[in-house]
């Protein structure tokens, strides 16, 4: 892994100060929908017996994968994204790297399947 840390996004770029005002939601949107998943999946893991290590993927080329979840001596990459339509495939240095890795798409189409089973 390049990057091993554990983080929570609030979403809201920029902020209010300096009069700067809020962003519009149509750009926080993204933000927003992957700080909910991080959030929804530590609620769900909290109260499972689903123990993992929990890391923020990236590489010095902007390659990344909002969550991995290493258990059972595997890793698991999960990449958040607002829009169902958008086609995601795992970067190809997870692939190189981690080849018996698994990567998800999660969206507005199929998260409940992440966050409630």
């Amino acid at each position: 892994m390049v990057c091993v840390t554990t983080v929570c996004a609030t979403g809201a770029k920029g902020g209010s100060s300096a009069g700067r005002g809020f962003p519009s939601f149509g750009r926080a949107v993204g933000a927003l929908w992957e700080n909910f998943m991080f959030i929804e999946r530590l609620k769900y893991r909290a109260h499972r017996p689903l123990h993992a290590n929990v890391y923020f993927w990236c590489t010095y080329d902007r390659q990344e994968i909002d969550l991995v979840e290493e258990h059972g001596e595997k890793y698991h990459g999960y990449e958040f994204k607002w829009s169902e339509d958008r086609k995601v495939t795992a970067p190809k240095k997870w692939v190189n790297s981690y080849p018996d890795a698994t990567y998800t798409l999660i969206n507005p189409g199929n998260y409940q399947e992440f966050i409630l089973e």
